[in-house]
């Protein structure tokens, strides 16, 4: 049991640490997804980011959902879209296959929301989520979402540092 306990903190902190050793976007997200795959033990899944211009949840990246359509999801409607508005985690009894989502999993800095966590179907030789399932993902949610937000301002202040070297440039030159 002990040792049982001490990998499961060795896999938290592993995770934590991953999440923060990089300010790549595209490298954040993936691994969000190895930590879900890996961790959690879920075969499909999509992250969603809120989109502040229509305010509503876009799939960024996804497991397991090739050649399905996944639309925005709306929030407030839905299980889905209930979970963002809340803040708070969801969690079903089922397993998966069932169509709707097994778990829904906010990402928020402090309470403003920047994203979700839909998992859909777990591992074929999971039976559901154990307590430390619960911890990992609630941990993760938060160590995911600052993650998230830095490399998002990590990208825009990259973007505007180039623009304004380009004009500096532009300007020495007088072209």
């Amino acid at each position: 049991e002990v040792e049982a306990e001490n990998n499961n903190l060795a896999n938290l902190y592993v995770a934590s640490y991953r999440l923060h050793s990089t300010l790549d976007f595209k490298e954040v997200i993936n691994v969000i997804k190895e930590i879900v795959i890996n961790l959690v033990g879920s075969e499909m899944f999509g992250l969603f980011l809120i989109d502040e211009k229509v305010n509503e949840l876009k799939l960024v990246d996804h497991e397991g959902l090739e050649g399905k359509r996944i639309d925005p999801i709306q929030i407030g409607i839905g299980v889905e879209g209930q979970a963002i508005e809340k803040g708070e985690n969801y969690f079903s009894d089922k397993k998966g296959s069932g169509g709707g989502p097994v778990a829904c999993i906010p990402l928020k800095i402090q309470t403003k929301p920047l994203g979700m966590i839909v998992i859909y179907e777990l591992l074929r030789q999971k039976d559901g989520f154990s307590p430390i399932d619960f911890e990992l993902l609630s941990l993760m949610a938060d160590h995911s979402a600052t993650a998230i937000y830095c490399s998002q301002l990590h990208t825009l202040s990259e973007r505007k540092l180039n623009t304004m070297q380009s004009l500096l440039e532009l300007l020495k030159t007088g072209k």
